[in-house]
C-alpha cells in the first residue's frame, strides 16, 4: 500500500530556489498517487544528501501548456527548460508546495535510503519520527493583502499575477458573504465591525487549508451615510498580512467600470478622494507595522509588474531574517 510521503531527487540548483521561496511548484511527468501530502527531497550530485521536507498543498495535472500558465510566476525554471522537460508529453503534474522545512545533516542521516532515480515511498512510521524532529519552517504561510477601491481591478490582478505565483486568491467580500455578512450592490456598508469579525472567522478557516493566500479587500469603505470610513486598524492587525499590494487606476476608468458592472453612477471626484484615502490608509498601516508593500498602477506594463512582484516575494521570504535568502547556498 502506498503512503502519501514521497521521496524524490532534485538538482541542487532547484532545491536552493525551493528553500528561498522562488520556486513554489515542483514538476513531474507522472504522479504515483493523488494522495501525496509531503515531499522528502534528496539533492543529487555533487551534494548527495537529504535536504528538506515539504508539505504538498495540492497536485495540479494537465497539459504542459496549461501547467505553465498556472505556475509560471513561481515555477523556478525557465520556459525553455520546462518545454524540454515535457517534450513529447501531453500531460504533466505540478506539486503546489506549502511549508518547507530544512533537514540538518543529522536528520538527513535518519533516512537510510539512497536518493531515488524517479521516486519512492517513505513508510509512515519513519516519516512521523522524522517529522517530530523538524524545526521551524524556512518557508512559512504567507498572506498578501490586495488593497484598492471598488472597480480598481483587484480580482483580475490576482488571477493574472498572483494565482500563477501559487497563491490561493479570494476576496474579503466573498468571505463575508459566505459567512452571512452585509455585502450590498451599492457598496454602502452599515455593519462594518460585524463584517470584519466574519471576515476573520472565514479567513482562519481558509488558512487551515492553504499556505499562500492573496486576500483582496479594502482599508476604507463607504458607510451607510455615504462617507468614506477607514476599517478599524485592529482588523488588519488580526489579519496579520505579510505584505500589502495597493492597486491604483484613474478615477474616470473606475467610474466607467462600476457603471458597466453594477449599473451605478459614481462621481469621478468622489472616486478620486476614495482612492487617495484608501492608498494613504493602506500605506500608513504598512509603514507603522513594518510590512513590505508594493504600489501597482493600472498603466504599468506587464513585464514591469512581473519584475516588481518577483522582488516583492523575495522580500517577503526574507522577513524572518536575512538568512532566508542565503539558506540554499548555506545548506548546499
Amino acid at each position: 500500500m502506498t503512503t502519501p510521503f514521497l521521496l524524490i531527487s532534485i538538482h541542487p540548483e532547484y532545491i536552493a530556489k525551493i528553500l528561498s521561496g522562488e520556486k513554489r511548484f515542483e514538476f513531474r511527468k507522472t504522479c504515483p498517487t493523488a494522495e501525496v501530502s509531503h515531499l522528502i527531497i534528496y539533492a543529487t550530485a555533487p551534494v548527495q544528501r537529504w535536504i528538506a521536507v515539504v508539505e504538498v498543498e495540492s497536485v495540479l495535472t494537465g497539459s504542459p501548456y496549461s501547467l505553465w500558465e498556472r505556475t509560471k510566476r513561481a515555477a523556478g525554471i525557465s520556459r525553455e527548460a520546462f518545454r524540454r522537460y515535457y517534450a513529447g508529453r501531453s500531460q504533466g503534474v505540478a506539486f503546489k508546495l506549502g511549508r518547507v522545512f530544512s533537514l540538518s545533516a543529522e536528520d538527513s542521516l535518519k533516512i537510510k535510503i539512497s536518493g531515488p532515480q524517479s521516486y519512492s515511498f517513505f513508510p509512515r512510521n519513519n516519516f512521523l519520527r522524522l517529522k517530530a524532529g523538524l524545526g521551524e519552517a524556512v518557508i512559512k504561510p504567507t498572506t498578501v493583502f490586495i488593497a484598492g477601491v471598488h472597480g480598481v481591478g483587484k480580482s483580475t490582478f490576482s488571477q493574472t499575477y498572483l494565482l500563477p505565483h501559487g497563491l490561493y486568491c479570494t476576496s474579503a467580500s466573498s468571505i463575508i458573504r459566505q459567512n452571512d455578512g452585509d455585502v450590498t450592490k451599492d457598496k454602502k456598508t452599515n455593519h462594518i465591525a460585524d463584517n470584519q469579525t466574519k471576515l476573520l472567522m472565514g479567513l482562519n478557516a481558509i488558512r487551515k487549508q492553504y499556505c499562500d493566500i492573496a486576500l483582496d479587500g479594502h482599508f476604507t469603505l463607504i458607510n451607510g451615510e455615504r462617507k468614506i470610513e477607514p476599517i478599524p486598524t485592529q482588523t488588519f492587525q488580526d489579519i496579520k498580512p505579510d505584505g500589502i499590494i495597493v492597486l491604483r487606476c484613474p478615477a474616470a476608468i473606475i467610474a466607467e467600470r462600476l457603471h458597466q458592472r453594477d449599473a451605478t453612477s459614481w462621481s469621478v471626484s468622489f472616486i478620486d478622494r476614495f482612492q487617495k484615502k484608501e492608498t494613504s490608509t493602506a500605506l500608513s498601516f504598512a509603514r507603522d507595522n513594518n510590512i513590505p508593500f508594493l504600489i501597482v498602477d493600472s498603466d504599468e506594463c506587464a513585464n514591469n509588474i512581473v519584475k516588481k512582484l518577483k522582488d516583492f516575494f523575495i522580500l517577503l521570504h526574507q522577513q524572518d531574517g536575512i538568512e532566508t535568502m542565503n539558506i540554499g547556498k548555506k545548506i548546499l
